[in-house]
C-alpha cells in the first residue's frame, strides 16, 4: 500500500514567493528561531502578511519588527511568553493573533497600536494593561480561556468595539459602566459571576449575550435561559423595586402563577360554551345532534301511524278501516311536529326551507308509507267479501 508523504516547500522558496506576493508563510515547521536566508531573496518592506503559526517560538522574532508594511501577523499555537516592545513600531499592523501561547501579560506599549483585531485567547493572562482603553480602533477582542479575575475600568472606553469574548475566565463581576460599550456580541459564560449589573439593560446594540455556566443569583439561571429580553426585564424590575433579588423572584413567580391561572380560566370557559347556531353543522357535535333529531322524528312518525293502525280483523270486530282523510290529517300533524322541532333546535328558516314537504298523496315520496295503504286496502277488501257472504 503506497503512502503519500507531504513534503514542505523549501524555506528559501517561501521567501522568494513573499518577495512576489507580499505574504510570508512559515506555518507548521517547528521553528524555534527565525530562519537565516540571504538578504537578496526578499525585501522585508514588501511583506504585508506573515504567518508563523504552529511553531515553537518562545517570543515574537525581532526580525518581524523589520516588516514595516506588515498589516497582519499570525503567531497562533507557539510557546510565546514575551512580546517585544518594538512591536508597536509596526504602525500599519491591524490584525494580531497571539492565541494559544503562554502569555501572562502584555506590555503597556501595545495599547498605542492601531489594532482593529486582537486575539489573546488560550493564554495565561492574569491582568490587562490599565490603558487598554486607548486602543480606540479596536473592534474585535478575544480574551477567552485565560485567568482574568477582573477587567480594568478603562475597557469601557473601547467605543469601536463590537465583539468581546470573555468566556472561561475567573471574572467575579462586570464593570458597572459596561453599558458604554457598543458591542453586539458579548460572551461572559463559564466565569464566576454571581450578579449582572443593572446597567446591562442599557446596551441597545447588544444582540448576542452568552452568560451560561455562572453561579448567578441576580438574575437567576432560569431567567437567563429565556434570553436577553427576559434578562433586560428582570434588571429593569430590579432597578425599580430595589436591589433585593428575592423580591424580584417572588414577584416573577406571582406573575407567572397569575398568568397560568388566567389561561386555565379561559380554557374552562371555552370548553363549557353551549351549542349555538354558529357551530358548524359539519362539526362532530352538529352531526350527532342532527342524527338524534332524525331518529326522534322517525320514531314520532312511526308511532303516530302504528298506534292508530287497527288490529287484524277478527270475527267479532266490525270497526271500519282508516279513511284517506284521516291519513292526510296524520301526515299534516307529523309535518307540523317536524317544523316545531326545527324551531326548537334553533335551525331557523334555513332548515325550514330545506326540510322535505309532506307527500301530496299516501305513499308518494316516503317509503315508510308505501306498504300502509296496500295493507289497509287488502283489509277493506277482505271485510267487503265477508259482508257480501253474510248478506247472501
Amino acid at each position: 500500500m503506497a503512502t503519500h508523504i507531504h513534503h514542505q516547500r523549501p524555506i528559501d522558496k517561501e521567501f522568494e514567493d513573499a518577495d512576489d506576493t507580499g505574504v510570508l508563510v512559515l506555518s507548521g515547521r517547528n521553528l524555534r528561531t527565525f530562519p537565516v536566508v540571504p538578504g537578496d531573496l526578499y525585501d522585508a518592506n514588501d511583506v504585508f502578511e506573515a504567518d508563523f503559526s504552529r511553531n515553537r517560538f518562545d517570543r515574537i522574532p525581532e526580525e518581524v519588527c523589520n516588516f514595516r508594511e506588515l498589516v497582519k501577523l499570525n503567531c497562533y499555537h507557539n510557546s510565546i511568553r514575551y512580546v517585544p516592545e518594538d512591536l508597536n513600531d509596526l504602525s500599519n499592523l491591524t490584525e494580531l493573533n497571539l492565541s494559544r501561547n503562554f502569555l501572562q501579560s502584555i506590555p503597556p506599549q501595545m495599547c498605542t497600536m492601531k489594532l482593529s483585531s486582537l486575539n489573546l485567547s488560550n493564554n495565561r493572562l492574569v491582568s490587562l494593561p490599565i490603558d487598554i482603553g486607548k486602543m480606540s480602533q479596536l473592534r474585535h477582542l478575544d480574551l477567552s480561556c485565560n485567568m482574568l479575575p477582573d477587567l480594568p475600568r478603562s475597557i469601557t472606553d473601547l467605543h469601536s468595539l463590537i465583539y468581546l469574548d470573555l468566556h472561561r475566565n475567573e471574572l467575579a463581576h462586570l464593570p458597572e459602566d459596561i453599558y458604554r460599550l457598543q458591542v453586539s456580541y458579548l460572551d461572559v459564560s463559564a466565569n464566576s459571576l454571581t450578579r449582572l449589573p443593572t446597567t446591562l439593560r442599557l446596551m441597545e446594540n447588544l444582540h448576542t449575550f452568552l452568560v451560561t455556566n455562572n453561579p448567578l443569583d441576580s438574575p437567576p439561571t432560569q431567567v437567563c435561559m429565556r434570553g436577553l429580553v427576559h434578562i433586560h426585564k428582570y434588571l429593569e424590575n430590579l432597578e425599580k423595586r430595589g436591589s433585593d433579588p428575592q423580591l424580584i423572584s417572588i414577584s416573577s413567580r406571582e406573575e407567572s402563577l397569575r398568568r397560568r391561572k388566567d389561561r386555565s380560566l379561559r380554557k374552562d370557559r371555552s370548553s363549557s360554551r353551549p351549542f349555538s347556531e354558529s357551530t358548524p353543522i359539519g362539526a362532530e357535535n352538529g352531526r350527532n345532534r342532527k342524527l338524534d333529531f332524525y331518529k326522534e322524528m322517525q320514531g314520532i312518525v312511526s308511532t303516530a301511524f302504528t298506534e292508530e293502525t287497527p288490529p287484524k280483523p277478527a270475527a267479532s270486530n266490525n270497526q271500519p278501516p282508516m279513511s284517506s282523510q284521516s291519513k292526510e290529517e296524520y301526515r299534516k300533524a307529523a309535518h307540523q311536529l317536524y317544523l316545531e322541532q326545527q324551531r326548537q333546535k334553533g335551525k331557523g328558516a334555513k332548515h325550514r326551507s330545506s326540510s322535505p314537504p309532506p307527500p301530496s298523496s299516501p305513499g308518494q315520496s316516503d317509503p315508510q308509507f308505501n306498504t300502509l295503504p296496500k295493507r289497509r286496502d287488502q283489509q277493506a277488501a277482505s271485510e267487503g267479501r265477508f259482508k257480501n257472504k253474510k248478506d247472501k
